[in-house]
């Protein structure tokens, strides 16, 4: 669970992920160097107005991609996901702070991670808000 403290930040006006997610695929969190350590880096002060920024689940998805607050994914109740196996979805993560857990959007208390075991990323609700709509 050291990547729970992984963070990526999306630009709402460039409509970008800012360098360092794509390239390191997210950055860790030490103390208060998370934005002035490595986010920072040839990013303008003015820009942090204009940034979501979201944080990794701790939970990854059949492929071994890290998920984030944001993404938008199918899930399985099953722990292996297998050709028989029924995805339902799409949902995006979102975070819940009277709860302090990330959850499906849409989907009634449930914990990510403690009821539904398997998920498969399509994408996320700044690149691909399509999704949500189908």
């Amino acid at each position: 669970m050291s990547d729970r403290f992984k963070f990526r930040v999306w630009n709402s006006v460039t409509k970008q992920w800012l360098h360092m997610y794509k390239k390191l695929g997210g950055c860790s969190l030490y103390g208060e160097t998370m934005l002035f350590g490595c986010w920072l880096d040839g990013v303008n002060i003015s820009d942090l107005d204009k940034a979501v920024i979201e944080q990794c689940t701790g939970l990854e998805d059949k492929n071994g991609v890290l998920i984030y607050e944001g993404d938008i994914v199918m899930y399985a109740q099953e722990s292996n996901l297998t050709a028989s196996c029924t995805m339902i979805g799409p949902h995006a993560v979102i975070w819940n702070p009277f709860e302090a857990r990330f959850e499906l959007d849409g989907v009634v208390a449930q914990t990510m991670g403690f009821i539904f075991k398997a998920y498969k990323i399509l994408g996320n609700i700044h690149e691909n808000p399509e999704l949500l709509t189908k």
